[in-house]
């Protein structure tokens, strides 16, 4: 591990998504029911990548499986806005694979099984949640007016990016 500025730096960091958690450094906002709605929903699809690249990564040899930690500095951000705003967290307490939303489990349990097929398939289910975390806050982020929000809802799409050209670049592997 070499090291930056006296911090410890791995050299795939830069490559493999979401690094930071400056977060608490961006003002708060007022959100609106519908942006409170918008960052839980965002809160199980940070979990619901993390549980698929944890589960793919233990199964196939090798694995892009370091994407795992991108997925869970997101989650600790979108945590932390959760927390700052007073919303529940619906990801708290749930094993892997658990979500509150019938719809998220469902998508999971798709790409799950997807993805066990072979190691092609665990990226291409991998690729997928990714494209649909980039739709989802394509569709979400016009409407986020709050700066921290907004601010990690466009580091989150920025990683989903990331780790999508991540992936596919494995694919060629």
């Amino acid at each position: 591990m070499r090291t930056a500025g006296g911090l410890a730096h791995e050299p795939w960091r830069s490559c493999a998504g979401f690094c930071g958690l400056d977060v608490v450094d961006q003002p708060s906002g007022v959100l609106t029911a519908g942006e409170g709605r918008a960052l839980r929903r965002l809160a199980e699809e940070v979990k619901l990548g993390r549980d698929l690249i944890t589960e793919f990564a233990d199964r196939y040899e090798p694995f892009p499986g370091r994407l795992a930690w991108s997925q869970v500095r997101e989650l600790l951000a979108v945590r932390t806005l959760l927390d700052r705003y007073g919303l529940s967290d619906p990801t708290v307490g749930l094993a892997p694979g658990g979500f509150t939303e019938v719809a998220v489990r469902a998508r999971y349990d798709g790409l799950r099984a997807a993805g066990r097929r072979d190691r092609a398939a665990a990226l291409a289910a991998v690729a997928a949640h990714a494209c649909d975390v980039i739709a989802l806050l394509g569709r979400d982020l016009a409407a986020t007016t709050a700066p921290d929000v907004r601010h990690t809802c466009l580091h989150v799409l920025a990683a989903a990016h990331q780790q999508l050209r991540v992936v596919q670049a494995w694919s060629s592997r």
